[in-house]
Parts: structure tokens; C-alpha cells; sequence
């Protein structure tokens, strides 16, 4: 089994899908002098990426840096559904936001879908983007299925009930969502890439305003580190595409988020090119549609190609279970398809907001010239398109239907307190110290460099994680993922 992505393996096109405008990996330069911009996006993956396009679509000046490669952050460890299907969500969301709220929010991410859609033909490109259905489906009950589709059907999307599904074992009963997609994340990406200018390997470690005599903020100032140097990128305005934001304050994300990490295997021997199952009880049958499971156990499935993806394992980043997720896996794979065998495996990391609803448009009420897009769960590709859809009308000062339910600065009291207790509650847990403490590994007793926090082993990633706040370490102490910026001293 290799510890990579599916995308990352098959990310090259072909000589037919070279012709058909699929772009092969393209090396961008690092930052290696001072620039000015009007707009600075902070992250190149997929929300970076459609955002910066459809500024400069717009006529708007854009540069946009990443700290590694484009799309080498979460873009890469996605199962890559497009989809307005969020797992059991919707009758909790018109409890929490009512149906109005509910409505924008649905509307929102089945726009995105078509916009992808559009994007694909207008542009030809060869993602190997495909409508396909998604599923809800449960093995227990359909307690959950049912008030799930009760809450689709008030927010008027297209659904219907059905015990009828390409999964190779019984269920009680599912929802299908019909005209969805599926699709190549990095293939898709890398076309998008090119239109930009775009930096990599350049790492934004600070960002601060410049204010006149009068106290007005004129531009931003980034700090960037490359292999270059440090330099500066001066714009007029900023946008946080980066994951998880790296500044404290202001904002506080810190304190509104946490991170959670998942699991994925892609498995060979059950599909053939077309996506006919080759044996078992379905064999001769196509397997058609993405799906997830409501129950405590919740597994996803979808097909790439002549690979089936089986997704699982959910956690709060730096709270493993002890057992490897990974065999957890490859123990139901092989159950589930006893003759699969398990090719390639990678894990993605998540963030997620109180309400669970990401946060896009402005960063906090003290900068206004500065936006952030974050806490997508696990819906990031759906909710990327949503925010290239919000912020160049909110940076354009025009009204969009949909910000208010998707802004940073919602009063969604229920949801916000849930977060801040849960992650203040977290965050002292990580901060205490303890006798305990001289029993840790000498990377444990190592604390996080964002706040400080302890540090718990990964055995599956191999990593050191925090539960805080959900940053990452490599064993030789770089950062592997945030909002810690720094890497750790060994």
C-alpha cells in the first residue's frame, strides 16, 4: 500500500488529454523581490485558486502565494466530491438557522456545482469530471434518512428515498441527491494555475496594516520567506485562502475551530476502466454514485477510474484513537469487498466551525479590507466554489444573496458558544502540565508552536499533532500543517 494520494499518482494527463487542454504540472517561481498588488490571496489549493480567477476575471490585479506547491494542501487529499449533500445536516441546519437561512445555504452550493460544470466545458478541461449521485444511506435505521429528507424537501431540493444502490452489502434506507459530481481536483486545478500569477514556495509569515498620520489603513504589508530571501507583497487588500488563518488576532479562529482528521484508501481489484464491478454479488453491475454513511461508524465510497475510494476514520486532530485508522479500513474493505486489495492511502484535515457553516467574507470588523475562507468540514471543493462566488462582489461593494449566512460574523449564538467552550476547554487541557508529562516521548514534551499546546503521536501519519488547534509536526520538526507557522525546536 502506498502512503499517497490517487490524485497526486495520476495527476499527469495523457497524450489524448494533453490535447484536450489537461496541463501537466507547471513549476511556479518563489517570491524573490518586494511586489505590489491590489488583492494578495494567501493559499494556492482549490478556494485560492477560484477566487483569485474569478478576481481577475473581474479585472481585478491578483497575486497569489502558497507556502508549498499549488493544490498540495488539502486540494490533493480530497475525495473530490461536488456536492450540495453535507452528510446529516439539513434538518439540524433549519433548527439552528431556520429555512430561510437553510435555503441560501443549499442554493448556494448547487450554483457552485454548475458553476464547476461551466468552468470544465468552457474551458475543456480533461478532470474527468462526471454528474453522479449522492447518497445518504444507513445500515441500522431510517430515523435519520427520513428527517433528512423531510428538511431537503422543505428547501426544495431535488431528492428522493430508495433502498436501491450500487453498494455490495444491504442497507435500511438512503436519500438520493441526484445531479451531483465527482471530479480530478489537481487536474481541474492546474488549469485554473496557469491563467494566475501565482508564487510557490513562499511562505506568508506575518501580515500587518499601514496606516497614515490620520490612524487610515492604506495597504497591507505581507511577509514573505522564500529560498530567495524575505521580501514584502504590498496590496490593498488580503485574502486568507490558507486552511486554517495563522493570525491570532484579530479574528480569534483559534478559539471558533477546531480541526478533525479522516482516512482514505483507494482499492484495486473491484472495478474494472469502466467502473463494472469484476466479482461479488454485483458483478457485471456498474458502480454508480458517491455515498456516505449516517451511522456512528460512517463510511464514504466513491469511484476513480478503476479505484473505489473508501473514506473513514473521522477524529479530532491530536486525539487518535490508538489503533491504526488505516487497518481500521482495510479490516471493513475487506469485508466489504473481500477481493479488493488496498493500493494507495492518504488522510485530509478539516476544519470545523461551531454551526458548521464555513466562514467566508470578512476577517474580522477591524480590518475591512482583509477576508478569510475557511471552515469547510468536509465539503471543501462545493463550499471553494461558493467563496469565489461571495467575495468578489463583497470587494466589489456589492450585495450577493448568500453572505450573510456564510459571513465570519454571523450571530449564530448557539453555535459560536458551543465552539468557544469546547475549544477553550481543549486548548487548557493541552496547556496544563502534569507529572504525567516526564512519561511522554521527548517530541510530546515538545509543545506546539502556535499556543503552546502539548503534542500527541499519530501513528499513522507518523506525526505529532496538537489537539488544540490541530497544527502538525513532522519528526524532524517542520510543520506540516497549521496554524502553527513555525517549525519546531529539537
Amino acid at each position: 500500500m502506498q502512503k499517497l494520494s490517487l490524485w497526486e499518482k495520476f495527476s499527469e494527463p495523457t497524450e489524448i488529454q494533453a490535447i484536450e487542454n489537461a496541463l501537466p504540472r507547471k513549476k511556479y517561481s518563489s517570491v524573490s523581490k518586494h511586489l505590489n498588488t491590489e488583492i494578495l490571496v494567501i493559499g494556492a489549493g482549490l478556494a485560492g485558486i477560484l477566487t483569485a480567477y474569478r478576481l481577475q476575471e473581474k479585472g481585478h490585479r491578483v497575486i497569489i502565494v502558497d507556502a508549498a506547491e499549488a493544490g498540495s494542501g488539502q486540494t490533493k487529499n480530497t475525495t473530490a466530491k461536488i456536492t450540495l449533500q453535507h452528510g446529516f445536516f439539513y434538518s439540524d441546519l433549519i433548527s439552528d438557522i431556520g429555512e430561510t437561512a437553510s435555503r441560501l445555504y443549499a442554493e448556494a452550493h448547487k450554483n457552485a456545482i454548475e458553476e464547476y460544470a461551466r468552468l470544465v466545458k468552457d474551458f475543456s478541461i480533461s478532470c474527468d469530471f462526471e454528474r453522479e449521485s449522492a447518497y445518504l444511506y444507513s445500515t441500522l435505521s431510517d430515523e435519520k434518512i427520513l428527517s433528512e429528507y423531510e428538511a431537503a424537501r422543505k428547501l426544495d431540493i431535488p431528492c428522493e428515498l430508495t433502498t436501491e444502490t450500487s453498494l455490495p452489502f444491504s442497507i435500511v434506507s438512503a436519500l438520493r441527491f441526484p445531479e451531483q459530481a465527482q471530479f480530478h481536483p489537481l487536474k481541474f486545478l492546474r488549469v485554473l494555475a496557469a491563467k494566475l500569477e501565482l508564487y510557490e514556495n513562499s511562505k506568508v509569515l506575518d501580515v500587518t496594516l499601514n496606516k497614515n498620520e490620520n490612524g487610515e489603513t492604506q495597504t497591507s504589508c505581507a511577509q514573505i520567506e522564500s529560498s530567495h530571501g524575505s521580501f514584502i507583497i504590498e496590496a490593498e487588500k488580503i485574502i486568507f485562502a490558507c486552511h486554517f488563518p495563522f493570525l491570532n488576532i484579530p479574528g480569534y479562529y483559534f478559539a471558533r475551530m477546531h480541526q478533525e482528521r479522516s482516512y482514505v484508501l483507494a482499492l484495486s481489484g473491484i472495478l474494472d476502466e469502466s467502473g463494472i464491478y469484476q466479482n461479488g454479488p454485483k458483478a457485471g453491475t456498474p458502480f454508480k454514485g458517491m455515498y456516505y454513511c449516517i451511522d456512528e461508524d460512517t463510511f464514504s465510497f466513491r469511484r476513480a477510474g478503476s479505484y473505489l475510494l473508501l473514506g473513514g476514520g473521522n477524529h479530532r486532530t491530536g486525539s487518535h484513537p490508538g489503533e491504526s485508522q488505516y487497518e481500521m479500513l482495510k479490516t471493513a474493505a475487506s469485508q466489504f469487498f473481500p477481493q479488493a486489495n488496498a493500493a494507495f492511502c492518504w488522510s485530509a484535515q478539516d476544519c470545523m466551525t461551531g454551526d458548521l457553516i464555513p466562514y467566508i467574507g470578512p476577517f474580522s470588523s477591524d480590518t475591512p479590507d482583509w477576508y478569510v475562507i475557511t471552515g469547510f468540514k468536509k465539503w471543501g471543493m462545493t463550499s471553494s466554489m461558493v467563496a469565489a462566488g461571495i467575495l468578489p462582489d463583497l470587494i466589489e461593494k456589492r450585495s450577493n444573496p448568500y453572505s450573510a449566512v456564510f459571513s465570519p460574523q454571523r450571530h449564530n449564538l448557539s453555535g459560536e458558544l458551543k465552539a468557544m467552550l469546547t475549544e477553550g476547554y481543549e486548548a487548557s487541557k493541552g496547556l496544563l502540565k502534569s507529572t504525567a508529562d516526564l512519561l511522554l516521548s521527548p517530541y510530546e514534551k515538545k509543545r506546539c508552536r502556535h499556543l503552546g499546546c502539548k503534542l500527541t503521536y499519530n501513528q499513522d501519519e507518523d506525526s505529532f499533532d496538537c489537539p488544540c488547534h490541530g497544527s502538525r509536526f513532522a519528526k524532524d520538526g517542520k510543520v506540516l500543517d497549521g496554524p502553527a507557522q513555525e517549525d519546531l525546536r529539537l
